[in-house]
């Protein structure tokens, strides 16, 4: 795996970026745990927003057809 080239990075930050990419390389098994869970729980999360917007959306295109049903009607009829 190919570490980050020095960019405009401070000395010390260049050091621990260099240590945590070091410590990911020699414990792979847990880096590749910990990315797998990560990215569902990610995954999971934007359905369930999407969920919600589409029902939101849904909801909404209701209140619009009874808001269009009801001025179709006399206003004696619905009193």
């Amino acid at each position: 795996m190919e570490r980050a080239g020095p960019s405009s990075v401070q000395p010390k930050q260049q050091r621990d970026q260099d240590w945590v990419e070091a410590w990911l390389d020699d414990h792979r098994d847990f880096t590749f745990s910990y990315f797998v869970r990560k990215a569902t729980s990610w995954i999971i999360s934007k359905m369930k927003e999407e969920e919600e917007e589409e029902e939101e959306e849904e909801e909404e295109e209701e209140e619009e057809e009874e808001e269009e049903a009801a001025e179709k009607w006399p206003a004696f009829i619905l009193k």
